[in-house]
């Protein structure tokens, strides 16, 4: 996991009911949870309104937190605030995602040029739940 990411967390446990752990599972698809929630954690180095969410992350843990009965929170940090937003909630009302493929990096690691095709969608910022600044 990358220092933003983990800073995003630590973020997020001051406001958080129960402790967020770092997911430490081998093949886990998302980065952090606690009693009652799995979070998928992005850092982005620039604003968007809009924001990318990778339809793979999106359906395997819509899917997990649905078969563990758990919310899944889906948090994005750019400028100085994080954005949180509920996907089942999301989904349940109908949300339209966008979604379609697109070119992109194949990695977050900028210094990796290689791109790959990408299934994803985008979640307009006003569509969040809360926002934390930094």
């Amino acid at each position: 996991m990358k220092e933003n990411e983990i800073a995003i967390i630590k973020r997020l446990n001051e406001f958080a009911k129960t402790p967020i752990q770092i997911s430490n599972f081998e093949y886990s698809r998302f980065d952090a949870y606690n009693e009652t929630t799995i979070f998928e954690i992005k850092y982005r180095h620039k604003y968007y309104k809009e924001t990318i969410i990778e339809f793979d992350k999106y359906a395997y843990n819509f899917m997990y937190s649905a078969h563990l009965k758990k919310e899944f929170v889906y948090a994005v940090q750019m400028d100085n605030k994080i954005y949180l937003f509920d996907i089942k909630d999301l989904i349940a009302e109908g949300y339209n995602f966008k979604w379609e493929w697109k070119e992109m990096p194949a990695t977050s690691e900028f210094q990796n040029k290689k791109k790959k095709d990408k299934f994803v969608g985008l979640i307009d910022i006003k569509e969040s739940i809360k926002t934390i600044d930094i």
